[in-house]
């Protein structure tokens, strides 16, 4: 994860499986999600909500490198 100088927070993942990823830690607020796979590049998720409790959840759909970033 780093700090992006306008944008806040961005964490990047690499997935050796797709399914359901848990991201805790982030300031409340709406992220987007994408992916970068073998047969794709910047694939978005969509927009997803950290809860209160800092706790962002979805779904990526197959292994790869995953971008979370504020929005």
């Amino acid at each position: 994860a780093f700090q992006h100088p306008t944008r806040g927070i961005v964490v990047v993942m690499h997935l050796e499986n797709g399914g359901t990823i848990e991201i805790r830690g982030l300031a409340p607020g709406s992220y987007g999600a994408n992916l970068t796979s073998e047969p794709t590049t910047g694939q978005e998720l969509g927009t997803f909500s950290a809860s209160s409790t800092g706790v962002l959840r979805f779904s990526a759909p197959a292994a790869g490198v995953v971008t979370v970033y504020r929005k």
